[in-house]
């Protein structure tokens, strides 16, 4: 068993994840590139964030922008928080993926992703949630949420991710249950 193995089981116990489901990628912004560039946006060519998201993750959304993909950004009336009916109004048919943070790293307000999941859900979108200024200082169970994917941390340099059904993961030794794409 190599390092990156021995550095995903451990990962994997102290989220209760299987192995297998744990994956490595050198940032948040590059692994988040690297989920789009898998996804298919022939039909739903929309992506949703905000404004007080973390920037790198929105560029990686304005490259596909050449490929007929449309980037909203959701505008913060107050530059603390995006009320939720902005992204209710957001978010429709031609949405494949709202992708936001679980807490701001602008102002650290957090959100309620649970709720945003449910609206991207209703309308047939995926969720992606950016955990990694959150996890390990507020409550971060993205299972419970629903998010279809959820951001990293970074461990000793690696950025880590949990897999259970199509979700991304975040750090752990604080979070009661961590998951992501």
């Amino acid at each position: 068993m190599g390092k990156m193995d021995e550095l995903r089981a451990a990962y994997g116990r102290v989220v209760g994840a299987p192995q297998d489901r744990i994956a490595l990628g050198p940032s948040i912004s590059a692994t988040v590139a690297s989920v789009t560039s898998a996804m298919d946006f022939s039909k739903r060519k929309k992506i949703v964030t905000t404004d007080l998201d973390f920037p790198t993750v929105g560029h990686s959304f304005l490259a596909k922008q050449r490929d007929g993909v449309r980037v909203q950004f959701l505008r913060s009336p107050d530059h603390i928080t995006v009320p939720l009916d902005l992204f209710e109004q957001a978010i429709d048919e031609d949405t494949a993926l709202v992708c936001t943070s679980h807490v701001y790293f602008t102002s650290g307000a957090i959100q309620d992703v649970a709720a945003i999941a449910k609206m991207a859900r209703a309308k047939g979108a995926l969720s992606l949630v950016d955990a990694y200024h959150g996890t390990g200082h507020v409550p971060t169970d993205v299972v419970a949420a629903g998010a279809t994917g959820v951001g990293v941390a970074r461990v000793d340099g690696v950025e880590i991710s949990f897999a259970p059904a199509g979700d991304r993961s975040c750090r752990g030794a604080h979070a009661k249950h961590v998951s992501a794409i």
